[in-house]
């Protein structure tokens, strides 16, 4: 359902199968001793590693890791280049609870994020790449920063319409520039003026 629901998305498709490898909860921690994670998409083998839990969360959960892993992989395999680290888990998260019945869940999900940071410092695009890609900061600022993330990929569709990720990801790909370049060119602004933007809403 996931791999047709981004297809119609993007107008394109992996020319490589995707596979899924589902592990119990004591499996999953026996290979990876990570807690934290439910589950990764490893470029080095195309392979996605799910973890599924009886509880906390079920089926929803598990439905909601495979989708946020999925969106990806299948970004990999439309464009090899990595993503920055904001794009890349923001969007994911983003294409992992889209599809919903309610018209207003964006607007639900900013207002539940912008509690969860509220009375906290900002991060710059820096520290986001910096938290998510190295994990040497506290596991707060990691959390914050994928929130963070989440948000602005958020905020950039509802002030902008959710086809600005399609659009970006097609300009980035046929034009072989930055990603910064591909979103300032469709956009009309730099990723971290949109990111200045949604702290000053927030303030």
């Amino acid at each position: 359902d996931m791999y047709g629901h981004l297809g119609s998305i993007f107008l394109a498709f992996p020319p490589q199968r995707i596979p899924v490898i589902i592990f119990t909860t004591e499996e999953f921690l026996d290979a990876w001793r990570a807690p934290f994670i439910g589950g990764f998409y490893d470029k080095r083998d195309g392979k996605i590693r799910i973890r599924v839990d009886e509880v906390p969360g079920g089926d929803e959960e598990f439905r909601h890791r495979t989708r946020h892993e999925l969106t990806h992989a299948f970004l990999h395999e439309l464009d090899p280049r990595d993503l920055p680290s904001w794009a890349s888990e923001g969007v994911a998260e983003f294409y992992a609870r889209s599809g919903s019945s309610d018209g207003f869940w964006k607007e639900a999900r900013l207002d539940e994020i912008q509690k969860l940071c509220r009375n906290q410092p900002w991060l710059t695009l820096e520290d986001i790449q910096d938290a998510i890609s190295k994990k040497k900061v506290p596991p707060m600022v990691i959390g914050r920063a994928y929130l963070e993330s989440e948000a602005l990929v958020l905020w950039v569709a509802k002030e902008r319409g959710e086809s600005w990720v399609p659009h970006v990801m097609r300009y980035w790909r046929d034009h072989k520039v930055s990603f910064d370049d591909a979103f300032e060119a469709v956009l009309g602004l730099t990723p971290k003026t949109a990111l200045e933007n949604l702290h000053h809403v927030w303030e």
